[in-house]
Order: structure tokens, then sequence, then C-alpha cells
């Protein structure tokens, strides 16, 4: 009877959640927006209305906390990506989000989240979702 070798394989762990869910923390909710969904830092900060420092604050500290005003806009994107995820995968989710919206009267996704109007684009993301394309 011979002997094989046994080698273990362990899968490692990945820096940032495959899917945000609503326990998702800042710092992994920037983390997901600028990796698989591709927005900038510039994007980022113009949508949450901070300074591109505070974003990358959020992304380099796993332990950093949003201001409230940020912290509402961090989740409403979380949502709305979440809603999104399955139909349109990383990029082309911040695609979606730059992209000028008939169901918005043409204005963008980031821009209307940016003025507060978090209904709006979580109807019109629920619309798209739902199959028709506009």
């Amino acid at each position: 009877m011979t002997r094989t070798a046994y080698t273990p394989v362990t899968a490692p762990i990945p820096e940032r959640p495959a899917q945000l869910t609503e326990i998702s923390s800042p710092h992994e909710i920037a983390s997901f927006l600028r990796d698989p969904v591709a927005l900038s830092l510039s994007e980022l900060a113009e949508t949450l209305r901070a300074d591109e420092r505070t974003i990358r604050r959020l992304l380099g500290d796993p332990d950093a906390r949003a201001v409230k005003r940020h912290a509402r806009r961090l989740d409403d994107l979380r949502d709305v990506v979440s809603l999104l995820q399955e139909t349109l995968p990383g990029e082309q989710t911040g695609r979606w989000l730059r992209a000028r919206n008939r169901g918005l009267d043409g204005r963008r996704p980031l821009e209307v989240i940016a003025n507060d109007d978090y209904d709006a684009v979580k109807r019109a993301a629920e619309i798209y979702v739902d199959g028709d394309p506009m």
C-alpha cells in the first residue's frame, strides 16, 4: 500500500464581498462600487457629495465610518446596485448608473441620487430589471 501526499487546498478569502447586503460596511460598499462596478473616485465623491479624500479613507480603512449624509447616499447606491447586479453584473451596473435614463427624464442615476431622489432611481432600476428596455 502506497501513501500519497495530501496537500490541503484553501481558497483565498476575498477582500471584498461577492454581493452587497444591508449589513455591508461603508468600506465594503465603497470597495464594491470601485472595483466590480468601476465607479471612479470623482463619481463616488460627487454622488455622495464628499471630497475624494473622504472616499479614499472609506476605501483604505475597513473600520471607517461614514458620516450620516454620506452614509445615506452610500446605502442608496448599495440598494440600487444590489437590485441591478443579477441583470447587469459588474461594470455594466456602472454604465447604467452613468447613462441618461428616460425613466428619469434624461437625468443620470448617479446625479439623481446625489440630489436625494433615491425613490426615482429605484423605480427606474426596478423597471429595467422587470424587462422594460427604457
